[in-house]
Parts: C-alpha cells; structure tokens; sequence
C-alpha cells in the first residue's frame, strides 16, 4: 500500500510541474503530433453560396479564373455530376443537415420553419460528430428550415466559429461559407464598377439574349466567383499554418446552382447542378474509391453528403437517412439517378419533381398553368433579369429565349449530352418516348419511397397532422399518397379526358383532393367550362387554397365577379398560409381597372403597415402585395428595385 501511495504521489508531482512549466495554449508543433496521431479525419467544409460549376476553372470554362480550387481539384477528386437536390439554399441545406430529401419530412418549402420529430433532429449530422468526440463549428450560415435557434446543433455556431477552439487532441468537423457569389451581389446597386472579365469571352447561354446588359451581368458573376477562390486559398493556407492539412479531409463544393436567371430556383443543370472537389491528404487517401486527380462521373447529390462524411469517420449511419455514403469503408452503390424537386420559392407557389441519369434530365410540373419567370422579389432585383424581361415583352427574344417567360409543359426531358442548356424539349418526340416513361416512373417511385409531404397545400398542414408532425402525418397510412399522386399527374396533363375524375376529386372528403381537382381545372382553362357550378360550391370550401384555385380557374371562365369577391374576402385574413395563396393568384391574373380599387384598398396595408398582423414565421405576402400595388398604379413594369 505504501509503494502505490508513493507512486500516486510521484505521478501528482509530475503533472505539477508540468502544468508549472508549460503553456497552457496549445502550439503549431503540438498541433502537428496531436494530427500525426489522430485516428479519425478532421473534416473541413468550405461552401460557396449560388454559382455553378461553369464558373469553376477546373471544369473546363476558359473565362472562369479559380486558381486555388483548381490546385485542390489537381491533388483531389473532381465530381462531374454532383447535384443540390433543390435549386435553393433553405431547402438544400434541409437535405444536407437532415441526411433525408428535403419533401420527406416537410422541409421542402423555402423558408418554412416546420417542426419535425426530435429524434430526427437528434440525428442531424452535426449532433452525431458530437457524440462521437468531435467538435463541430460552422461559419456562419445555418438555413435549415426547421425552427430556430440553428445554432443548437453546433459545439459553436456564427461569425467567430472556428476549429481551433477545440481542444488539443479533438478531432473536428468544420463548416465555412462564402458569401461572395451570392444573388444580392448581383443587384442594381451594388453592380457599379466595371468587370475584371471581358463580357465579350463570355459563351452565353442560348436561352439568355446577347444584350450588353446579360453579357455585363455574366462578367461581374466570373469576378465574384475569383474573388471566393481567393478565400478558399485563404482558408487552405490556414489550414496548413495550423498544422491541421495532413489530417483534414477538404470538401469544397457551392450550395446550389448558378444565380443568374433560368438558374437558382430552377430544376435545370445551372439551377441544381455544383461544383464539387474533394481532397484526402495521403494518411486518408486509402478512403477514396478514386486516385488523386481523378475527374469522377459518379452520380452524388447533397442526400448523401451527410452518410458520406460519417461513414468516413466510421460512425454509424441512421437508419431512416435517404443518402447513400459514396466514399469511405464501405460506400454504396451508385444510384441509377438523382432525385429533384422545387417548390415555393419564399412568396412564389410552384412544384416541379425530377430526375437525371446522368445523361438525360426530366422534369414534371405540377403547376403549368403557371411560367417559370413569376415575379420573386429577389431575382427581380437583379439588371439581368429586368433586362431579359422587357427584351422579352418588346418582341427581341428567340423562341428558346421567349419560353422562360410562357406557361411551362406539363413534362420536359432533355439529353443533357448533346443539349448542354436544355433547351430542346423532346417529351413530346416519339423516338423519346421509352426515355421518358422510364424516368416519369423513376420521379414516381422517389416521390413515394420517400412519402413526399409536397402534395398537401401549405395551409392545410396543421389540420391534417393534428398533434403530429407533419412528418409523422405523411409517414402514416392516413396520408394516401399514392391516389395523390396519380390526381396530380391527371390535374395537370392538360387533357380534358380527366375531368370526370376531376369532378369527383373536387367532391371528396379528403381536401388534397380537392384542392388538385380545382387546380386541374385551372390548368384546363376553357375546357373545364362545364366544371363551374363545381368550382362555385369550393368559393366556400373551408381551406383558403382550395378556394383561391377554384376562384382563379373562374376568373379565366369567365367569372371575374365571383372571383375576385372571392379574393378579395381573403384578403381580410391574418394567416400568411392564406394570404399567399390570394396575392399568388392576382399576381398571375388580368385584373381589370374596375377591381383595383377594392383590392388596392386591402394590398396597400398588407405591403405598407408593418403593424398589420400576419401570424406565420415570415411575412412573404408582403413583397407580392408591394409588387401587385406598383404594377397597377406605376408606369415601370416590372417595378424597379434597386
């Protein structure tokens, strides 16, 4: 007893004299053995917000100038067909958290805010590199769609989050984004100074008119891509001058496509597609599938992001992640395509679904009636898209560059290998035809695997999940996705051998089922002319959205009268969920002079009295009210924000 003491005691003196002669910071030579003999990886995310991968050197484009990212894509893996699987940040970052596609558990709307069970909350990415030891930081963006506080499932979350605050022998996993790409860069305001790029090297896109103003609009869009390469430079070099390179697996990669018009928030290769490298130092090379330098054609999507980065840490992979590890011990097999979905876009209702196999994209559109360029507040802001719109309405466009402003096709497919831009629709082409019904199937068979929450209208949530989530709700065989589905795909085909399913839908108990049959009709116009006095009986439905379709389907019968008393009542309503839907229909309505009094009446406090109460976590109704009341009483349409 007496020896053990002894040494107990010799140890006790030992550690004070260390502690008494050692400072306590840790220092770069201490960092360097710590790394040497870390079993696990540091991780390392560098995200830049809205480009595309065109405007990455490495992939090809003589304009773009990215020098760091390429000196990493030359040591690393280069990702040809990496993917966003929704065309904008809230929802793509959903995905990338939650490991599951953003409709699964309800997160598909841009900017929502919807409550999802805790435990799968407990199994977002960051919260499982904390049990596993790590220390988890992210700087700065969060954007996940679920509520607030983001900064719960980070060890340090914000402007100051850092790795090196972790302690000596914690292996990390960080996250840092880069704002410079983004839209708001983009605005009038702000695009003063001339461009470092020469507009004339720029290949545009057939879909954009060569007019001085796109050309313009592209160069500064290449001079802010080469100004984020310089902090992903920066950010390497820190990397390495904290003795963190040789352990650190490096990620970079953009949070969805590109920002210019027909790109972010569009289902399109600009819109979803990214530029995505990847670097393993030689401790962790034997992880990759592929040897440095490699340009991969592997099909990987940000679904399977969160799976990846587990697996290369060796921790478990929860069950109900959608993804699939693509690198690591034990990757997955590649999947025969990428799953792609839209839906509102902040004040802007749509829905579009989709695939790519990596060579063929398709899309399916559940709103048709609508066109892809609805005014959205933000991309309105921006010269490129005010001057493709008056090039447009003053006749000076082409037929590929008039389409983005007409109601879309109910499908679209394109042979992304011989049509870079997607600009030749062939879903209408017979030779085409065993193309597209395979990937329609392949849309159908995601969208129900994965128990897609997106066919239920936004203000019916509550009532159909009751005390549940809505995640919870559409995982149960309440939810009757399949018959959903198929309505949906009927509503909007444009053809009217369906209306007699649509008039039964329009009758049913089930209120999706209403709301998709009165949607049908709208999409019908004129055809669906024996269909008002059903349309008329769902004015008084107890849902806003289904009373606002069947006011605007209408509206284009004829009905005007009906329509908008129906719009205007609405109008009247402090749910946001409600007043979207309204100010939605008459921004995609001809409006006769003889209504705009009574409805300005009601706009002007919605867009103008900040006191006016609106219950919902954004206040979206607002920027399409402010944007109704300049298009009737202002000469400037579209309205000039600058």
């Amino acid at each position: 007893m007496q020896l053990l003491k002894r040494h107990l005691l010799i140890i006790l003196l030992y550690f004070i004299i260390y502690s008494c002669t050692h400072d306590s910071s840790t220092t770069d030579e201490d960092r360097r053995s710590n790394a040497m003999h870390q079993d696990r990886p540091n991780i390392l995310w560098l995200v830049s917000e809205d480009n595309s991968p065109e405007t990455v050197g490495v992939y090809g484009d003589p304009a773009a100038r990215t020098p760091n990212i390429d000196r990493l894509a030359q040591q690393g893996l280069v990702f040809r067909h990496a993917f966003a699987n929704s065309p904008v940040c809230a929802v793509a970052r959903s995905a990338l958290i939650s490991g599951m596609h953003s409709p699964s558990p309800g997160l598909h709307l841009m900017r929502s805010r919807i409550e999802v069970p805790e435990y799968l909350e407990d199994a977002f990415y960051p919260r499982l590199f904390q049990l596993a030891g790590y220390y988890t930081t992210n700087n700065a963006k969060t954007d996940y769609n679920v509520p607030e506080p983001h900064s719960r499932f980070w060890d340090e979350s914000g402007n100051q989050a850092h790795y090196k605050n972790r302690a000596s022998d914690q292996p990390f996993f960080a996250v840092f984004n880069n704002h410079d790409p983004h839209e708001s860069r983009m605005f009038m305001d702000v695009m003063t100074e001339e461009p470092v790029t020469n507009p004339d090297d720029i290949t545009l896109p057939p879909f954009h008119p060569d007019i001085p103003e796109i050309r313009r609009s592209w160069a500064h869009y290449y001079d802010l891509n080469s100004k984020m390469d310089e902090w992903v430079g920066e950010m390497l070099a820190e990397l390495e001058e904290l003795g963190e390179a040789d352990n650190t697996i490096v990620m970079y990669y953009s949070d969805h496509g590109g920002v210019l018009p027909r790109s972010k928030r569009f289902l399109y290769h600009t819109g979803t597609a990214v530029a995505f490298v990847v670097y393993l130092p030689e401790k962790w090379q034997h992880l990759a599938p592929y040897e440095p330098g490699s340009c991969v054609d592997e099909l990987v999507s940000f679904v399977d992001f969160p799976a990846t980065v587990l697996e290369l840490a060796e921790l478990d992979i929860p069950e109900h992640y959608q993804g699939r590890p693509f690198m690591g011990h034990r990757p997955g097999e590649e999947p025969g395509t990428v799953f792609l979905y839209r839906d509102r876009m902040v004040q802007t209702f749509d829905m579009q679904r989709g695939v790519f196999d990596g060579e063929y994209r398709y899309i399916r559109n559940y709103m048709p009636h609508r066109p892809n360029g609805q005014y959205i507040h933000y991309p309105f802001r921006m010269q490129s898209m005010q001057a493709w719109y008056h090039a447009w309405a003053n006749g000076q466009t082409t037929p590929e560059q008039s389409l983005f402003w007409l109601p879309q096709p109910p499908e679209e497919l394109y042979h992304t290998a011989v049509d870079k831009w997607e600009v030749n629709n062939l879903a209408h082409d017979p030779v085409y035809a065993g193309k597209l019904n395979e990937l329609r199937e392949a849309t159908r068979e995601h969208v129900l695997r994965i128990r897609d929450a997106g066919f239920i209208p936004e203000d019916m949530f509550v009532d159909l999940a009751s005390e549940q989530t809505l995640y919870e709700y559409t995982q149960s065989e309440a939810y009757p996705l399949e018959r959903l589905v198929e309505l949906a795909e009927q509503a909007t085909s444009r053809n009217p051998e369906y209306l007699p399913l649509l008039e039964l839908a329009m009758s049913d108990p089930f209120p999706p089922f209403r709301y998709w049959g009165a949607l049908g009709c709208l999409v019908l116009g004129h055809d669906s002319y024996a269909m008002r006095p059903v349309l008329e009986t769902l004015l008084d439905d107890d849902f806003a959205s289904i009373r606002v379709m069947a006011a605007e389907a209408l509206s284009r019968l004829g009905d005007m009268d009906l329509a908008i008393a129906t719009l205007d009542d609405i109008l009247d309503s402090v749910r946001e969920d409600e007043l979207l839907y309204a100010v939605n229909a008459l921004a995609n309505m001809d409006v006769h002079d003889q209504y705009r009094s009574s409805l300005l009446s009601k706009l002007r406090p919605i867009a103008e009295d900040e006191d006016r109460e609106v219950r919902g976590a954004f206040n979206f109704s607002r920027r399409t009210a402010n944007y109704l009341v300049k298009k009737w009483t202002e000469d400037d349409y579209p309205p000039i924000f600058e």
